[in-house]
């Protein structure tokens, strides 16, 4: 299962991102250090352009393994602070017109996404950053 955190600070990397996220895998009231099933198999962060106000935001993507640890983390974690700022954290939900409900109860025969006239900020770019690439994206800003 993939976890978002909402609105990271500019200077994080997918290592603070690991290590921010693997606190929530172990319990705090433990004293000894189990060996858990539980692990983070990815992590990623996104830089979003908003193309009309020039603003950038970075988000993180953390895929956990097994779901049901997931979801601990999301309340273990959610609330903490990374680098100093308070992070929002949740399970990521990826959204697509094919998955639209709306279409069942909708009478038109066309397949466009319905989503598209409702988006809230539709002038954003996304792009997927890597820990090398970050440090260059930040230089340049």
């Amino acid at each position: 299962m993939w976890i978002f955190l909402r609105q990271i600070p500019k200077g994080s990397t997918r290592r603070k991102l690991n290590k921010f996220v693997s606190k929530g895998l172990r319990p705090s009231w433990m004293l000894f250090s189990f060996p858990s099933r539980a692990k983070v198999k990815r992590c990623e962060i996104l830089e979003i352009l908003n193309t009309e106000t020039k603003t950038i935001e970075y988000h993180g993507l953390v895929q956990i393994d097994p779901s049901k640890a997931a979801l601990k983390v999301v309340e273990r974690v959610n609330g903490g602070r990374l680098q100093g700022k308070f992070i929002e954290v949740r399970k990521y939900v990826h959204r697509s017109g094919h998955r639209d409900r709306r279409a069942l109860f909708s009478e038109r025969d066309d397949r466009q996404e319905l989503r598209r006239q409702d988006r809230r900020r539709d002038r954003l770019r996304s792009k997927v950053l890597h820990a090398p690439e970050i440090e260059r994206a930040l230089r340049i800003l």
